[in-house]
């Protein structure tokens, strides 16, 4: 006599997607974001997943869906799957030599803002038939879960958590090169104050100063090291505000070297502080995709061409305040 669970109906890919879309966002409307689908549908499809493996998978509560034992349970076998799907996904689309369709780029939010968006207008250009996708954010992207084409960070494949850290993971990797940091401040700060002849030594200035999530990016030491010497005028955790307030005259601010750095009236005071150098990451399976590789080999190029100036070695003419 067979068991009497052989007639349950084997779970589905599309149940298993809103699965762990739930897991990942904790309520049914916001995993419906995340996919695609509308909250109704998601509740369905939980419900189809929750008959099949005979098991209640989370539990409704006034902060959201809080996954049950069964659910952990089902976590790591369901993004194995997960994993699977997408890679065939990837290598039917190996075969795609369309310049057209979306790639999905994400990259930090500074450098996206003060570097990238402005720059990307060319590629579009170039290739008006290819859709951008590009988001923000510091948290290391799993390529290997479908979030993203092409990833932008300031962390050197293996030396940090994240897919690139796992051996049997096939991620392409290639350095753009380092982007320096160093101390800036307005012209109309700087002519009210005076140009700091040692950064060390900047007793009776004003600074913008790292909060938050900031302080622990590349270069915060210095702000950090020095607080007791300054007047701090604010203290922001994002580094456009950050780049904001310098503009608008709050005082000395640690800044990343990017070109718009540079603009409306603010210059460089000091040598570079610290560097952090970019990585630019693929899923192997994409290599030869046309539509991924164009962006792949602009970026490559973008990042050559304004090389000198994003590792500090060189400013825009008028940029640096100790040189005028």
């Amino acid at each position: 006599m067979p068991p009497a669970d052989s007639q349950a109906p084997t779970p589905s890919w599309d149940d298993l997607r809103v699965f762990l879309a739930i897991l990942r966002e904790g309520t049914f409307a916001a995993a419906g974001r995340r996919i695609g689908v509308n909250a109704t549908t998601a509740a369905r499809r939980l419900a189809s997943l929750e008959a099949s493996v005979g098991a209640q998978l989370f539990s409704r509560t006034r902060d959201g869906l809080v996954p049950t034992a069964a659910a952990e349970r089902m976590r790591e076998p369901s993004e194995l799957i997960e994993r699977q799907v997408l890679r065939i996904q990837r290598r039917v689309a190996g075969g795609d030599a369309q310049l057209a369709g979306r790639v999905r780029l994400n990259s930090t939010e500074s450098l996206a803002v003060s570097f990238l968006v402005e720059r990307l207008a060319g590629f579009r250009r170039e290739h008006p038939d290819i859709e951008l996708e590009l988001t923000t954010g510091d948290a290391m992207v799993d390529l290997t879960l479908g979030h993203a084409d092409l990833v932008i960070r300031h962390r050197a494949p293996g030396t940090g958590p994240g897919v690139e850290t796992l051996a049997h993971v096939d991620v392409v990797a290639r350095r753009l090169g380092p982007i320096a940091l160093a101390v800036f401040a307005s012209e109309e700060y700087l002519r009210r104050e005076g140009v700091p002849e040692d950064i060390t030594d900047v007793r009776g200035h004003s600074a913008v100063l790292p909060e938050g999530n900031a302080r622990y990016l590349p270069g915060s030491s210095w702000a950090l090291e020095i607080a007791p010497q300054l007047r701090t005028s604010i203290r922001t955790d994002s580094v456009g505000t950050m780049h904001a307030a310098c503009r608008a005259g709050f005082g000395l601010c640690m800044l990343p070297c990017f070109p718009a750095v540079y603009e409306a009236g603010v210059v460089r005071v000091s040598d570079v502080v610290d560097t952090r150098d970019t990585w630019l990451l693929m899923p192997g399976d994409l290599r030869r995709v046309a539509r991924v590789r164009a962006l792949w080999d602009y970026l490559l190029a973008l990042f050559e061409e304004h090389g000198p100036v994003l590792a500090g070695e060189v400013a825009p003419p008028g940029g640096d305040a100790r040189h005028t």
